[in-house]
């Protein structure tokens, strides 16, 4: 319940408007109780993003059984985490907000190590998978590229990716109208440049995508199905 509050302070108010007194206020519970829960605001922070970050575990987790090759595998984590990003931006939103500097220099100990924890599960599915690629022969590296690094590389394009929409300079100012999309390619000719085979030219990986989406994410696929189908009627006459 004060995690709930508290996310709908953070998304309406930002971190400035979210306070104790508000949680307690909205709650009907006292500031010391809240206190028995969280040390901090910044502890109530980070337990929002892995909240959040356990669902996209959860999702990652489903992906990576898919039944294909190991390239194809890691097609799907992807299209989970894209997944994700679309059904759920308020927690993206979240993840950003956790990650700034501020927050994890004042948050606890025992919240650090739970943040922590939640992005070592998560990057150690992908690596898994890259290294069972090495192992079948699907990927040849050189001795100075390690398959943490291959991991690193495609979650820098991909959380630039997500993120760009909330920075700055926004996708659309630089003349990107699918960031989510451009994403995907990005990862894709990654892939390519390493020779992790099959490389796209040989293998039709939005047949993969569309796979992914009917045999391990059928609900969420129809949901986002749904977000979409709304959107569009409740955009005004003209589509403006």
């Amino acid at each position: 319940m004060f995690l709930d509050e508290a996310k709908r302070l953070l998304l309406r108010h930002g971190y400035h408007g979210l306070t104790f007194d508000r949680i307690a206020k909205a709650t009907g519970f006292s500031r010391g109780t809240i206190y028995l829960h969280f040390k901090s605001k910044e502890d109530i922070v980070l337990a929002l993003v892995c909240r959040g970050m356990e669902r996209r575990y959860d999702m990652i987790r489903r992906a990576a059984k898919f039944h294909g090759g190991t390239r194809e595998r890691m097609q799907a984590v992807g299209e989970s985490v894209d997944l994700f990003v679309r059904l759920y931006p308020d927690d993206v939103r979240l993840f950003h907000l956790g990650n700034a500097e501020a927050i994890l220099q004042r948050a606890s100990n025992d919240s650090l190590r739970a943040f922590r924890e939640c992005l070592r599960r998560t990057v150690a599915i992908a690596t898994g998978i890259v290294e069972e690629a090495i192992a079948k022969g699907d990927l040849s590296l050189n001795d100075d590229v390690t398959p943490e690094m291959i991991t690193f590389n495609l979650w820098a394009i991909t959380e630039l990716g997500h993120s760009g929409a909330a920075s700055w300079t926004p996708p659309a100012e630089l003349g990107i109208t699918n960031p989510l999309d451009v994403v995907n390619n990005g990862c894709e000719m990654l892939c390519d440049g390493y020779g992790w085979k099959p490389l796209s030219r040989d293998w039709d990986y939005a047949e993969t995508r569309r796979r992914v989406r009917s045999e391990i994410f059928p609900k969420e696929s129809q949901k986002l199905e749904a977000m979409r189908e709304s959107a569009v009627q409740c955009m005004p006459a003209g589509g403006s």
